[in-house]
């Protein structure tokens, strides 16, 4: 769901871009989208992937199932010292011409963090009715992808930022999450806790959950994870919560209000609805509304990625 609204919404944003060039954009409640600026990447490393005025094609390395309907592709760099070039948390741009479909252009949040060398990684669900993940998942070993950095970072992202980050994903929004978790976790002076609470509907729906528990398990007590499903296969043997994210879950698996936290929200329409209200226009923040807004948390203590 959070790839079909982003698909949705990205023309819209597309045509705005390419009126104003290089841009930074506010969205009706103030929210910042900082510029990216491929050429400045960490460690002055070289850039892999073209920005603004250019595609650049990827070959696929590597694929892998990973949840039912869902795989992890690892596309190559010619340079394996480059970095993709992107900033906080992005998405990248894809671009194919798809037999019967034209050409399709659609956004997708990396996994790897900014400072992965060599390869950049996408989990990326294929929908029966989505042109784009349909095609992608149609990939093979050797085939090329078109990629194009944004002109924006989605959240800006810096290390110790926060004391503690608070998660709430469902279903593929799971995906910006491992992207800062992962850029979090592979910096040693970064001290950030990480809480996770991932609502899915079954346990073979949870993108990447052996991932995610090697993570709890190598980092313990500082990152946490609570699942929660509607419809678990033996729920006398589920040791999650059963059912949709309230905000008694949130309350029992978050840092409380603090300007030292900030609550991450992504996933369906109906989730952030419940939890934190919907988006604003085109991808912006809109109101805090929901679970979130009950429990005491403000808006700029939220963030809906």
């Amino acid at each position: 769901m959070y790839q079909t609204l982003r698909s949705r919404i990205f023309p819209a944003t597309a045509l705005v871009a390419a009126a104003a060039g290089t841009w930074t954009y506010r969205d009706e409640v103030g929210t910042r989208l900082h510029s990216n600026v491929s050429a400045q990447a960490e460690g002055n490393a070289p850039v892999a992937i073209g920005f603004w005025g250019s595609w650049t094609p990827l070959k696929l390395v590597h694929k892998e199932q990973v949840a039912k309907h869902v795989n992890k592709y690892r596309f190559a760099f010619d340079d394996p010292n480059a970095v993709a070039g992107y900033q906080g948390h992005s998405f990248i741009l894809t671009r194919a011409n798809v037999a019967g479909q034209g050409m399709l252009v659609r956004p997708y949040s990396p996994v790897t963090s900014p400072s992965t060398k060599g390869h950049i990684e996408f989990i990326i669900k294929s929908y029966h009715t989505g042109r784009m993940s349909k095609h992608i998942g149609e990939l093979e070993i050797g085939d090329e992808l078109l990629f194009k950095l944004p002109p924006f970072t989605r959240w800006p992202y810096t290390p110790n930022m926060r004391k503690q980050l608070a998660m709430v994903a469902g279903g593929t929004g799971i995906t910006p999450m491992l992207q800062i978790t992962h850029q979090i976790l592979e910096n040693p002076d970064d001290k950030t806790e990480i809480s996770l609470v991932l609502a899915n509907q079954k346990e073979d729906y949870i993108i990447w959950k052996s991932h995610i528990d090697e993570l709890v398990k190598k980092h313990p007590g500082r990152v946490k994870v609570h699942y929660v499903l509607t419809q678990p296969r033996n729920p006398a043997f589920w040791h999650g919560s059963t059912g949709y994210v309230t905000a008694d879950i949130l309350k029992a698996h978050l840092p409380p209000p603090s300007e030292d936290v900030t609550v991450l929200v992504c996933g369906p329409e109906p989730m952030m609805k419940a939890v934190c209200g919907p988006y604003g226009w085109m991808m912006g923040q809109g109101s805090l509304e929901g679970a979130l807004k009950e429990l005491g948390y403000s808006s700029s203590q939220v963030f809906k990625v």
